[in-house]
């Protein structure tokens, strides 16, 4: 168990309120920039247990992951400076710093962010929301010795890629906790925690195209592969399933893609959009996965097809992930988690954007 002692910071946040300006008439969106006061975890290290460490090929130091309180740790940065950083960050709003606590709370749009508006009548307001997600997103964050920060993860996995003239592949280690944020956040030199790093995991995992223990899906090595990591298990790892893996990050991006259209809030008021959230403390199910899925789904189904146009991204992730992890299902011999009748499967094929 971790000790209970907190340290007082600050996260800001953005969200939207539909409402009438004071002195007018026609209904406006706004975007409100507020700053929430929340509390982070700390702990001593002894009071944590060494789970994996990561020697990465041409670093003297290599990356430890603890456990604690049922869960992964990974380390962000290397000390107080890094620490210093990240808080900064937090209390700034810069989104990728954010999204790095699993929060889905974006401080960077395209349109006008306030810090006060006047308003005669508010319609609708994210705020509460908003607040709710930073509160649980701070239990995704944990500071040890006082110099030293954590974010919440999953067990390391092995990703490859193709290196120049893709005579040679590549094998590197990533955080495979995609429901609480970015994989591999260990640097914090520019604050974008790896974008390409993960960008390039999610594209992997999405097509069921990982390597589980360092092993391909029939069990043997190719010649070709160079390392630039390995990992020494301190702990038995848990069983990967790349399907599980596959559903959580299709209900991630689906989620941030929708959260982050700026259209939404007039529809969450006009059409009394419900979709199932996975906002729990611990690591959602898979079926819980396909619930918020399937219910996504059938709500972008239901759009007028100009509105749905409007939301093209989710519907593209709907049409092109969906067929992925029944590919791996019937690789693996598993039946597909939607139990689609055919109809639903071209419907999905067939889903305008």
């Amino acid at each position: 168990m971790i000790s209970n002692d907190q340290r007082r910071a600050t996260i800001s946040v953005v969200y939207p309120v539909e409402h009438i300006p004071r002195g007018g008439r026609v209904v406006r969106l706004s975007w409100i920039r507020e700053a929430v006061g929340v509390d982070l975890r700390c702990c001593s290290k002894s009071e944590l247990k060494l789970a994996f460490q990561i020697a990465h090929v041409g670093r003297d130091t290599p990356t430890n992951i603890y456990l604690a309180s049922e869960g992964f740790w990974w380390p962000v940065g290397s000390g107080e400076a890094d620490l210093g950083h990240l808080l900064r960050n937090l209390q700034d709003g810069y989104r990728d710093t954010i999204g790095l606590i699993g929060a889905r709370i974006r401080g960077s749009y395209n349109w006008r962010i306030e810090d006060k508006i006047e308003s005669r009548e508010v319609l609708y307001s994210g705020r509460d929301e908003a607040l709710g997600r930073a509160l649980l997103a701070v239990q995704n964050v944990l500071l040890v010795d006082g110099k030293q920060a954590y974010v919440r993860g999953g067990y390391p996995l092995y990703s490859f890629y193709a290196e120049g003239n893709r005579d040679k592949t590549c094998i590197d280690v990533f955080n495979s906790g995609f429901e609480y944020g970015r994989p591999l956040p260990t640097k914090l030199s520019d604050a974008r925690a790896h974008y390409l790093d993960e960008f390039n995991l999610r594209s992997f995992v999405a097509h069921g195209q990982v390597f589980a223990a360092g092993q391909s899906e029939d069990g043997r090595m190719g010649d070709n592969l160079t390392y630039l990591a390995k990992i020494n298990c301190e702990v038995p790892p848990p069983p990967f399933d790349l399907v599980e893996c596959q559903l959580h990050l299709l209900c991630r991006d689906l989620f941030e893609a929708v959260d982050e259209n700026r259209h939404l809030p007039l529809l969450v008021r006009r059409t009394g959009l419900t979709i199932y959230r996975l906002d729990s403390e611990g690591r959602p199910s898979s079926k819980g996965c396909v619930r918020a899925i399937e219910n996504l789904r059938a709500w972008l189904s239901d759009l007028d097809p100009d509105l749905r146009r409007q939301f093209r991204s989710a519907a593209e992730y709907l049409r092109s992930r969906i067929p992925e992890i029944e590919i791996t299902c019937r690789r693996l011999g598993r039946p597909s988690p939607f139990a689609l009748e055919p109809a639903d499967d071209e419907a999905i094929a067939n889903l305008p954007i």
